[in-house]
């Protein structure tokens, strides 16, 4: 039927049911609302654009759902740019089987700008259906591709014929390749433009950002220096140059681990680069920039990884971001910064928060949170936060490979070997060493549990048996530097100067910034500075009937030695200058002897022999203390030395008085949580007395924590003389027993400054020939302050009860001490 029959149809069948002025009506609008929507359309084509589109929007206020107004308005508004988000509100009423093809692209354009990805897409497959093309196709598999669906989009994409895309649409084709993961398919197209049309601007960037997307970062940091991409497109030459930063960052990390593990020297030196290289192009990038940030981002972490704590946290600061805006692993970058920095109170909220983020978290910043706690002295959230990852904590690793047996996870291992420590941390040294030596039961060639064994194994003062533990990696190459540490650490506590020294060296050469090697030079340096060691003790002592008693020390006393050593020369000789005072008052009045004196000490190896020659101050009682000291092993010493001067009553001297000393002692000590020692001296003074002393002690630890230390000392002593009637206190013979509870309390602590509070209390009887066997009492309160790494102080008071010639004495006393390095 032709067209004009099926139109005069519509119009008879219509008259039925409608009068005929509507229609005329109708028509009569339509040619107005055209008229107008042109003369609007005209008006933004002559300039007058906030004019033009002012009049569309108020013809689509009164007729929302007329197709050809929709069409130009989104059309030109787009176009001049004054397209607003309230504007989508149109694109709702569009009829796709009506609206203007011309309007196809722009309007799919202006959803894809404002990142309404479903409804363009709906709509692209709409507009397919009426009028299919190349360009809609194209268009929908961009679209496709940025709404995260990748396979949709490359089915999609496979679909098109590229022998009918033009340049621009070729380079579309590859951007949406790229976003949805076909890279190769990507380089091809962008390559083959690029080539084509070596000066066409979007050619150059997609080029540019496939070979991002590819890694080849410096290839693309080429073509953007050959092409000036700095001058013509700022935003796509920063991101060319995070890119490349970001692969040199990673370049230079590995290069610090291979370094690391292989032991060449200058581990950092590709990691200084990039941060010089990055701090100079800082300042070229406009802070307004998006990418401003995310470089800034990159440069923090980078300065951290680096050590360079205070940098990276003066940037993070001067930068002013939220903990809420930044990347999970910047602000771990930042939290490790603070811990570095020696602020774990900044470091501990950072961390909760990246933990908070995801589960999936790296260990690191779980050991990073616990060594921030432990480092604030809250050792038992610490604790309680290992007891949590116990539960979370992955125990094994398996392979996808058919027959590979499933591994200890690497988090699950990070955490047996924190756990580990955290009992040495807390004093536990004993359950430390057991858990380890557990281990290494199942796990015998595990090299962290042999040097993290042979560390505790040290702190327990047994370095010959760290020694041999260490000893059992001998086979294996390289030597990480863990062992290294552990053998340079080693060498100091064995009093091996040379081996200490060069094995200091070479760590510094590996990386000196560690900061176990840091401690050990500072340690070393010390060496080369004088020293000085002052102690004074005092007290008062009285009596129930002080015309019988008669003390040892007399009714006061004062005992004061101040000793200034040289630096260490020819790494095993220092000399000494020392200056004693004794002071005593008694019921026939005061004595008091000064003595100054030189000395020497050579040590080497845990053997060590000093040499003192002194004098009174009157120029008498001249003489030489030599002293002998021997560590055969782990657990055995002995000692012995000569004093031609000896420390003799001090009312002998009143008569001139001199003496010699003979002693001789032995130690054995399983660790530092149990000692057995037994001493005798003989002191042969010139007034006919012979004095000879037996002591013996047995100390054991009784319990440890993470603050507290209590530990239990029996003491026993003999001694007898040879001289009745002395003028000092001189009994035939005499025997105590002594029990001494020790608790030490660290109350405070900020790394190497502290304050530890000491309780001590003993009980126990004194058996003197002739007399009563009575009892005896001490109370002590002291104070010990780490004041700094090279400088403490010490200082305390006490009272006792010890009976002389049956009658008892209580003495007040105190105690100050002074040591430290200039």
């Amino acid at each position: 039927m032709p067209i004009r029959l099926h139109l005069a149809v519509a119009i008879s069948m219509a008259s039925i049911f409608v009068p005929a002025h509507a229609d005329d009506q109708r028509i009569a609008q339509a040619q107005s609302v055209d008229s107008l929507r042109e003369q609007a359309v005209l008006q933004i084509r002559q300039g007058q654009v906030e004019q033009g589109l002012t009049q569309l929007k108020t013809l689509l206020a009164q007729h929302p759902t007329q197709q050809k107004l929709i069409a130009d308005y989104l059309m030109l508004a787009y176009q001049h740019q004054q397209l607003s988000a309230d504007d989508l509100q149109y694109i709702q009423k569009i009829d796709a089987a009506s609206y203007p093809q011309y309007a196809y692209m722009t309007t799919l354009s202006a959803l894809r700008d404002q990142k309404q990805f479903p409804q363009a897409i709906t709509l692209a497959q709409q507009f397919s259906k009426q009028q299919p093309s190349t360009a809609l196709s194209l268009m929908h598999g961009v679209l496709l591709a940025e709404n995260a669906q990748p396979e949709e989009a490359l089915t999609q994409l496979d679909q098109l014929n590229e022998a009918q895309l033009n340049t621009s649409q070729r380079l579309q084709l590859a951007y949406a390749y790229r976003i949805s993961g076909n890279l190769v398919k990507s380089l091809t197209l962008t390559e083959q433009a690029y080539q084509a049309e070596p000066d066409n601007q979007e050619a150059i960037n997609q080029y540019i950002a496939t070979l991002n997307a590819l890694g080849s970062v410096e290839k693309a940091q080429q073509v953007a220096e050959q092409h000036g991409l700095a001058d013509r497109n700022n935003a796509l030459s920063y991101q060319t140059k995070q890119r490349y930063f970001a692969d040199q960052i990673k370049q230079a990390l590995q290069v610090r681990d291979y370094r690391m593990a292989w032991l060449e020297p200058n581990i950092n030196e590709k990691l200084d680069q990039v941060i010089v290289e990055m701090q100079d192009y800082a300042t070229q990038i406009d802070q307004k920039d998006p990418m401003y940030k995310a470089f800034n981002y990159d440069l923090i972490y980078v300065l951290s990884e680096r050590r360079r704590s205070q940098q990276a946290i003066d940037l993070y600061r001067q930068l002013g971001y939220e903990q809420q805006q930044i990347p999970a692993y910047v602000e771990q970058a930042v939290a490790d910064a603070y811990l570095n920095a020696r602020q774990p109170k900044q470091a501990e909220p950072l961390y909760k928060h990246v933990i908070a983020q995801s589960e999936a978290v790296d260990f690191s910043a779980y050991s990073g949170l616990y060594y921030a706690l432990i480092e604030q002295e809250k050792f038992k959230e610490a604790e309680q936060m290992l007891e949590k990852l116990d539960q979370i904590l992955p125990k094994k690793q398996y392979s996808d490979a058919a027959g590979v047996n499933a591994d200890v996870h690497p988090d699950r291992s990070a955490y047996i070997n924190l756990y580990g420590l955290h009992q040495a941390y807390s004093n536990r040294l004993a359950v430390a060493e057991k858990y380890f030596q557990d281990l290494l039961a199942v796990a015998p060639n595990n090299e962290s549990y042999i040097t993290q064994l042979a560390m505790i194994q040290r702190w327990r003062n047994k370095p010959l048996q760290a020694e041999q533990t260490l000893a059992r990696l001998n086979a294996i190459e390289p030597v990480s530097k863990s062992r290294q540490l552990n053998a340079m650490q080693n060498a100091q506590a064995l009093g091996n100067v040379p081996a200490w020294r060069t094995g200091l060296e070479k760590l510094e050469q590996l990386d000196p910034d560690d900061t176990g090697v840091i401690k050990a030079r500072q340690e070393l340096d010390d060496r080369d500075r004088f020293a000085i060691s002052h102690q004074t003790s005092f007290g008062e002592s009285k009596a129930d009937n002080a015309s019988e008693a008669r003390s040892l020390q007399g009714l006061s006393d004062r005992d004061s030695t101040t000793t200034l050593y040289t630096p260490w020369f020819k790494d095993n000789f220092r000399a000494y200058a020392e200056y004693r005072n004794r002071w005593g008052e008694f019921r026939d009045g005061e004595i008091e002897e000064n003595r100054y004196g030189v000395g020497l000490e050579w040590t080497v190896n845990r053997k060590s022999l000093s040499g003192l020659v002194s004098q009174s101050e009157s120029g008498d009682r001249a003489g030489v203390d030599l002293q002998w000291s021997h560590w055969l092993n782990d657990h055995w010493n002995y000692g012995l030395g000569v004093n031609t001067a000896a420390d003799i009553p001090m009312q002998a001297l009143v008569d001139d008085h001199n003496g010699q000393s003979y002693q001789a002692n032995l130690t054995w000590q399983k660790d530092e949580s149990r000692r057995v020692n037994v001493g005798y001296q003989f002191t042969d003074i010139d007034d006919g007395n012979q004095r000879q002393e037996l002591s013996a002690s047995f100390n054991q630890d009784l319990w440890n924590s993470a603050h507290h230390r209590t530990e239990g000392t029996v003491y026993a002593y003999y001694g007898k003389n040879s001289l009745d009637n002395a003028d000092y206190f001189n009994p035939d013979h005499h025997h105590s027993l002594e029990l001494n509870v020790r608790h030490d309390w660290m109350t405070w602590r900020n790394y190497e400054k502290s304050l530890n509070q000491v309780f001590e209390a003993a009980v126990g009887y004194y058996a003197q020939a002739d007399y009563d066997t009575l009892p005896t009492y001490v109370v002590q309160y002291s104070h010990e302050w780490d004041l700094s790494r090279t400088w403490q102080l010490r200082y305390g008071v006490g009272w006792k009860q010890h009976p002389y010639d049956g009658e008892q004495e209580q003495r007040t006393f105190g105690m100050v001490g002074l040591e430290g390095r200039f």
